[in-house]
């Protein structure tokens, strides 16, 4: 869930020319230590993280080791990282709104949340299925869960053009993410990139935003691409505004 926001809006522009050792490049589940790395240092500071459930700032890095390996090892994720002399600077984990993992692969996530974080974990693990829940797609999308660029190297342009790489690799009509309402910045960027305030929701004390931009040169999938094997996915009575 991209509420989780590395991102704060002072974004400026940045092409995506790719060298040897400079650009975006498409991340695999070999990669998870890596972006895990990114995401730990640019959520470092996040407010929104710390405030929900007074998750402890020491336990930052350990959620994004763990949520990296499990998103990108669990299948269909998509994620690149924008490197820059050799450096990784900033990254960015999509899932499809149909995304599923399997019971096991559920329960060795949340183990290994138990066994790194102990008790701490629990309020916010209750927290993170609430926010799943209340911002669960209503259509066929690509879903930005994490975005975040280090510290360091904010204000080069690499967050929007890192949001540039999802819309042009996404296969489906709508990305959808979702930002804290107090993080005006990013939200200035996601506005300047079209995406649109869909609807809102609260946990514990963090107001969010669901924000979805329409990609118009996708076509509509079949909906049938959206079900997994048991039959779940899109309810068929879905219509799109």
């Amino acid at each position: 869930m991209n509420w989780l926001e590395g991102v704060t809006g002072n974004e400026g522009s940045m092409g995506e020319k790719q060298d040897s050792e400079s650009g975006i490049f498409p991340a695999d589940p070999s990669h998870w230590e890596e972006i895990s790395s990114v995401l730990g240092e640019a959520f470092s500071e996040d407010e929104a993280l710390r405030r929900l459930k007074r998750f402890p700032r020491e336990n930052f890095p350990r959620f994004f080791r763990i949520a990296s390996e499990f998103f990108l090892k669990s299948g269909k994720s998509r994620a690149w990282i924008f490197r820059e002399g050799g450096a990784s600077l900033g990254a960015v984990l999509c899932i499809p709104s149909n995304w599923s993992a399997p019971l096991g692969f559920l329960l060795s996530f949340f183990g290994k949340l138990w066994r790194e974080i102990r008790w701490k974990s629990l309020p916010f693990l209750f927290s993170l299925l609430k926010s799943a829940w209340l911002s669960r797609p209503k259509f066929p999308c690509l879903r930005v869960l994490f975005l975040g660029v280090v510290p360091r190297a904010r204000g080069k342009g690499i967050g929007r053009a890192l949001l540039r790489r999802v819309f042009a690799e996404a296969k489906t009509p709508k990305v959808q993410l979702e930002v804290e309402k107090e993080n005006k910045g990013a939200i200035s960027l996601y506005l300047a990139e079209d995406f649109r305030i869909e609807r809102e929701f609260t946990v514990g004390k963090v107001g969010f935003f669901v924000m979805v931009r329409e990609l118009s040169n996708k076509q509509e999938p079949n909906q049938e691409e959206y079900r997994n094997k048991d039959g779940q996915g899109v309810p068929d009575d879905i219509t799109e505004e």
